[in-house]
């Protein structure tokens, strides 16, 4: 079979996933978060709550498809054009190409999340198509400048659509700029000081759009703070939260008749306690809040790495006492200020999809925790085959799935599939890579 014929099988995968995705799903799922970017689009404010860069991309939509449907479509295009591209350059033959397609891109977790408009599915569809992008590189024999400068502005994007994106990122950097300088990895020190360099460009770039005018600057990391201070106070048997952010005299009875273990946001009720998105605090207040929040692990090591661990054993759907499985798959379309309400289409595929989905919430089908285990033997078979041309790029990518997923056991203030997108793909990227036909992934020739 000629490699024209085998990467026009690839596309009509793809295109058939993005067919099917469109008219499943379209125009999206839109929670909180989407209406809350949606307002901000139509009325050209912004603030850093969320990077606004997903915002600013969406507002050049805006004016030829009014609402998510746009960002949807986009989000939807690049996850199966990257797709496509992975594995017309993995595997020679039309039904090698066909399964990796359909079998990775039809997998319940990632169909399950491309579903919703979310700066977090986002970043996975710009990483794939950066991660596609550097396998094509790879392959040339001596390497393709275009194409890794592609790859370096698909990096910049991701890292700007989430707080946490420089985390996912700088493996990814750090490849770059080895491949840039074409030295041998023996010249490690030149190769890391070089891609460090790299990286604090990146994420000096992936910034730029938090410092526009017209962004308002908030306080988003107290949340975060006030819920793990809360939990470790319930576990405690005393109220850790500093007073002056206490709208009245609390006591723990009343943090634990609003805590849930598994979302920070029931915490802040009215009359509970301040919140910065709403009541900026003063630089005191902050001082005091984040000196309280960074003594608590040291002060109550095991209550605050019991509510970690908690967490943490929700976000990749292990079942843990007390905590409702994690939140998956969110149809609906949430409402905020004056947004219009959004057309979408019923019909009975769109409702059996639906169902479908959602009957295996909760379930090891569209957990992250199987994911995450089967990622130790691939990363084995990879490292066994280190001298190939791509099982190195298969490690760097499954080292930026978990830089991206291991912080937020630290971070994370809830227990949402969607915080693992990139995770899973970045996996399922690395596992193409383990199996790819053999005669694209012989010995390289170059350094």
């Amino acid at each position: 079979m000629s490699v024209r014929r085998s990467r026009s099988a690839a596309w009509t995968a793809a295109i058939v996933g993005l067919v099917v995705t469109v008219w499943l799903f379209y125009p999206g799922f839109a929670t909180y978060d989407t209406a809350a970017q949606w307002y901000q689009v139509r009325h050209g404010t912004y603030d850093n709550h969320h990077p606004p860069l997903m915002a600013l991309f969406w507002s050049l939509s805006e004016p030829l498809i009014p609402g998510p449907g746009g960002p949807f479509l986009v989000q939807a295009m690049f996850y199966w054009g990257a797709l496509g591209l992975l594995a017309g350059a993995l595997f020679s033959t039309a039904i090698a190409q066909v399964c990796m397609v359909l079998i990775a891109g039809f997998s319940p977790p990632l169909f399950g999340v491309l579903a919703h408009v979310w700066k977090d599915v986002a970043l996975m569809a710009w990483l794939m198509f950066a991660g596609a992008v550097l396998v094509l590189e790879r392959q040339r024999p001596d390497g393709h400048r275009g194409l890794l400068i592609l790859a370096t502005l698909a990096i910049v994007v991701a890292a700007a659509l989430r707080h946490n994106g420089l985390a996912a990122v700088l493996p990814l950097t750090l490849w770059v700029a080895w491949r840039a300088l074409g030295s041998p990895l023996a010249r490690r020190l030149r190769t890391l000081l070089v891609g460090m360099g790299a990286f604090a460009l990146v994420a000096v770039l992936a910034h730029l759009p938090e410092r526009l005018p017209q962004v308002r600057q908030v306080q988003f990391w107290p949340t975060l703070a006030l819920w793990d201070l809360a939990a470790v106070s319930i576990a405690e048997d005393r109220v850790l939260i500093p007073v002056e952010l206490q709208k009245r005299p609390l006591t723990v009875t009343d943090l634990r008749t609003h805590f849930d273990p598994s979302v920070n946001v029931p915490l802040f009720a009215p009359d509970l306690i301040r919140v910065s998105l709403v009541e900026p605090y003063s630089r005191v207040e902050l001082e005091r809040l984040k000196n309280a929040w960074l003594a608590m692990p040291l002060a109550y090591p095991a209550s605050y790495l019991a509510h970690r661990w908690r967490l943490v054993r929700a976000l990749i759907g292990w079942p843990a006492a007390g905590i409702p499985p994690p939140q998956d798959v969110m149809p609906g379309h949430a409402t905020l200020g004056d947004n219009p309400p959004i057309a979408v289409p019923r019909w009975a595929g769109r409702d059996a999809a639906i169902a479908a989905l959602q009957a295996l919430s909760g379930t090891p089908v569209l957990a992250a925790w199987p994911w995450l285990l089967a990622s130790v033997p691939l990363a084995l078979m990879l490292w066994r085959r280190r001298r190939s041309t791509l099982a190195p790029l298969g490690l760097i990518v499954l080292a930026s799935a978990w830089c991206y997923e291991l912080p937020l056991a630290i971070f994370a203030a809830s227990a949402e599939l969607r915080y693992l997108p990139w995770t899973l793909a970045g996996i399922a990227i690395a596992a193409g890579i383990a199996i790819a036909d053999r005669e694209v992934a012989r010995p390289p020739s170059d350094p």
